[in-house]
């Protein structure tokens, strides 16, 4: 999961606002991945000291599922705040792929910050409870920004959509 990431606030028109959370995929998903190739390389080449063709095979499929591994990787994940309409929840994959879901202010019941805790980790994580009460959206579920972020999009997203009485 790395460090906590920072958002960044974007506002695009009067009473529309972004929030984004970034990754930089080659540093954070692609580089390790090449590292584990080459090392696995270096040991393949000093145990058998050359390069037979089924090694070079191996190197090859194991570049290839490094590189995969990464293009699936989310680079970013956004939330966008339209007052009196309604949130845009964005996902961005590395290869460019990107998923957006939108959901209607009359469809917002709650904003919540919850608290996650797993056995070696606690996260926080911005959520709108709907309407229909089995469902919530979970903002950021990737990327996980810090708790000091999520307080801010939670103080507008309850200006944006104040919670009802």
């Amino acid at each position: 999961m790395g460090s906590r990431r920072r958002l960044t606030r974007t506002e695009t028109t009067p009473g529309v606002v972004r929030y984004k959370v970034e990754r930089d995929v080659v540093r954070e998903c692609f580089f390790p991945n090449a590292m584990a190739l080459a090392v696995g390389a270096a040991a393949c080449t000093w145990v058998l000291r050359a390069w037979p063709e089924a090694v070079k095979a191996v190197t090859c499929l194991m570049a290839v599922w490094a590189a995969s591994r990464s293009a699936g990787a989310v680079k970013s994940e956004a939330v966008v705040l339209m007052r009196g309409i309604g949130i845009q929840m964005e996902t961005r994959l590395f290869y460019g792929r990107t998923k957006k879901v939108f959901t209607e202010k009359m469809e917002i019941d709650a904003v919540w910050i919850n608290e996650a805790v797993t056995r070696v980790d606690i996260f926080y994580y911005l959520c709108f409870a709907l309407k229909c009460k089995e469902n919530m959206l979970i903002c950021f579920p990737t990327l996980q920004p810090g708790v000091d972020s999520l307080t801010d999009v939670y103080r507008e997203a309850r200006e944006f959509f104040p919670p009802k009485i």
